[in-house]
């Protein structure tokens, strides 16, 4: 089976830790990382898995005409609206988000910012700096 990443540099690194590639590629050959202008002269019709994130390429029809054998789209960040198309749900690839696993850390800075306003920390703040100044 072959997977290739279809994202950003920046967000490539930032979503899979070399550690992940490496699990990946223990599972599945992978056929490299791309930007979706790269996609044009490059055959990618053995691809089973796409892994993706922020900035990743919309699965319309072009990339779906170019990977016919496409089953699986690993999403490495939370809402699927940026990537997700009609295309594909109606050629029934499925896809995986990490929008649980991100929740945690947004319900935890959300808990952390309520906890600074009920001790008054950014009028504090404020107040801090004006005397600083």
């Amino acid at each position: 089976m072959k997977a290739v990443f279809l994202l950003d540099d920046k967000n490539y690194r930032r979503i899979y830790s070399n550690e992940t590639i490496e699990k990946i590629e223990s599972k599945v050959e992978n056929l490299g990382r791309y930007d979706i202008d790269q996609l044009e002269d490059i055959d990618l019709s053995t691809v089973d898995f796409i892994f993706s994130g922020w900035k990743g390429a919309k699965i319309d029809r072009y990339l779906l005409e170019k990977m016919p054998n496409l089953k699986v789209v690993f999403y490495g960040a939370g809402s699927i609206k940026k990537i997700q198309t009609q295309e594909m749900w109606n050629r029934k690839i499925r896809i995986t988000s990490a929008s649980a696993i991100n929740a945690i850390p947004v319900a935890q800075y959300t808990f952390s910012i309520i906890q600074l306003a009920c001790k008054d920390f950014f009028r504090l703040t404020r107040e801090i700096e004006k005397v600083r100044k």
